[in-house]
């Protein structure tokens, strides 16, 4: 959202209030007030009510949660911001940002707000899981990988953000030649085109545009990262446990898809750190179909 389209709220706001002006004037009025009026006076809007309805609108109208800094830029006062929260018009669930008063999902009400407070992320490992429902366990921890260097918020909400520096982890910062997986890649972006194929999505969650690993991608990265040690001021001990994987592993057994698995692990070059647990899914996935 740009400054521009604050000025467009704020004209239609001033001219709605110009013609309720001009209405009421239509009205016979108390000869007393007339006289205290002069004939071509202009009525002005204080700041504080043009603020007040500005800072709605933007919010209501944003569809996304929306930055301080977007309003100030449209000359909205912090302090009416503050009143607008305090009155219980509008939600403030993380420093900085805000949003209307919609019934949101959490998870992905935080995932939204993380995007928009600035951090270029993806989803991964357990919170990618979780998005596309490979695991039925859920915690309040938020794993994302970002790039080296770059600071995340520590809380979003009621969740915990865990930031993940691995190399290989990341997207990808330039486009490659790859080959296509679908004929609907052709109209993406190179680097988009690039970033799928290494099984990194891009989704839209609450309006705001978040990279997430894909389903056969977030298998792969639970099960060659499952006992790695993280920081323990985040998180206690390992990654996660074997359960933990081979859950998110069972959906391509029942759904015979354990190849996406060992593809995706191709193109990382990481077979061979998961062959055994893949060679073992295959002979399961086989079971599986004789039964059914």
């Amino acid at each position: 959202m740009s400054a521009d389209f604050g000025e467009k709220l704020l004209r239609e706001f001033e001219q709605q209030l110009d013609r309720a002006e001009e209405s009421r004037n239509e009205v016979e009025m108390p000869t007393s007030w007339r006289q205290r009026r002069s004939p071509g006076s202009q009525r002005r809007v204080p700041k504080h009510v043009r603020d007040r309805e500005l800072t709605l609108r933007m919010i209501n109208a944003a569809g996304r949660p929306v930055r301080l800094a977007e309003l100030l830029d449209a000359g909205i006062d912090v302090r009416v911001v503050r009143a607008v929260v305090q009155e219980g018009r509008i939600l403030n669930p993380v420093k900085g940002i805000y949003c209307d008063l919609g019934n949101y999902d959490p998870f992905l009400h935080a995932l939204a707000c993380l995007r928009v407070h600035g951090t270029d992320y993806v989803l991964c490992l357990k919170s990618a899981a979780q998005y596309h429902g490979l695991i039925g366990n859920v915690d309040s921890d938020l794993w994302v990988a970002a790039p080296v260097g770059r600071g995340i918020l520590a809380y979003v909400g009621d969740y915990r953000a865990v930031p993940i520096h691995w190399n290989g982890m990341q997207a990808p910062y330039a486009p490659m030649d790859v080959p296509l997986d679908s004929e609907a890649d052709v109209d993406l972006g190179r680097l988009e085109q690039t970033e799928r194929y290494f099984g990194i999505w891009r989704q839209v969650v609450g309006g705001v545009e978040i990279k997430v690993t894909s389903p056969a991608r977030t298998v792969v990265d639970l099960l060659r990262y499952m006992e790695r040690p993280v920081a323990k001021e985040r998180v206690d001990g390992l990654c996660f446990d074997q359960a933990t994987a081979f859950e998110a592993l069972a959906t391509f057994v029942r759904d015979n898809d354990v190849d996406m698995v060992a593809e995706i692990a191709d193109r990382l070059g990481c077979t061979d750190q998961i062959e055994v647990h893949v060679a073992l899914a295959r002979s399961f996935q086989v079971t599986v179909g004789r039964r059914s």
